[in-house]
């Protein structure tokens, strides 16, 4: 069973390699997001299949690489660009504004469509990230001090 899955669209990415030194694998230019899927299981071989289980759903609707992480060094390197969104959004003089949102993750992919379109025909700065096992996401409005009047009228 999956314990979560989180979704990082291409910019959350980005925004968060830029803050952290470590090097990470799948971030380049044409990566569109990252799912990170932990499971949780009492033994080694409930991990193993779960592990089958979600490589053979990602491979239908992906031909991506993916990466997987057994030791906790590898666990933690994963989860690092997640954890890192944070802080990247207040860095560089940087600030925003949070649109939490919870959708019935059936409508999912059409609230990133949405977003994504909202986001090239208003020529926003947002990122989206957050729990795609229940659907809530982080949509986040990114100003810096040079827009905060935007910010304002939003």
């Amino acid at each position: 069973m999956p314990s979560a899955v989180e979704l990082l669209c291409a910019d959350s990415i980005r925004l968060a390699k830029a803050s952290i030194i470590e090097r990470f694998p799948f971030t380049e230019l044409y990566t569109k997001a990252h799912l990170i899927v932990e499971l949780s299981a009492f033994d080694d071989y409930e991990i193993d299949t779960g592990l089958t289980d979600v490589f053979n759903i990602l491979e239908v609707y992906s031909s991506e690489n993916i990466l997987y992480g057994v030791t906790n060094d590898e666990k933690r390197k994963i989860w690092s660009l997640r954890r890192n969104i944070g802080n990247a959004l207040t860095s560089n003089g940087r600030f925003y504004r949070d649109i939490d949102i919870c959708v019935p993750v059936s409508f999912l992919y059409q609230y990133i469509i949405f977003i994504e379109d909202l986001r090239n025909k208003e020529n926003l700065d947002l990122i989206y990230f957050g729990h795609a096992f229940d659907g809530n996401l982080h949509t986040m409005l990114l100003f810096t001090d040079t827009n905060a009047i935007e910010q304002e009228r939003l």
